[in-house]
């Protein structure tokens, strides 16, 4: 088998097996969020800046950290 083909057939694998669910970005509001072990942790902030309050849940789930 050549090479590029390896090359299309792992890239064709890649593609079928990678889940799209890990694509999603979960976003509410200003921010958005990862959700693990039921738990959000908020990984991205659009607002203007200022005084933020963070919220307490974001898509039902309990806000318990800020990733860097």
């Amino acid at each position: 088998m050549n090479k590029r083909l390896t090359f299309l057939l792992c890239l064709a694998a890649f593609i079928v097996l990678f889940p799209l669910s890990t694509l999603a970005v979960n976003q509410e509001g200003d921010y958005d969020y990862d959700v693990s072990n039921g738990e959000a942790v908020i990984t991205h902030y659009y607002g203007s800046g200022g005084n933020v309050t963070i919220p307490s849940e974001l898509g039902g789930y309990p806000v318990t950290s800020i990733g860097s």
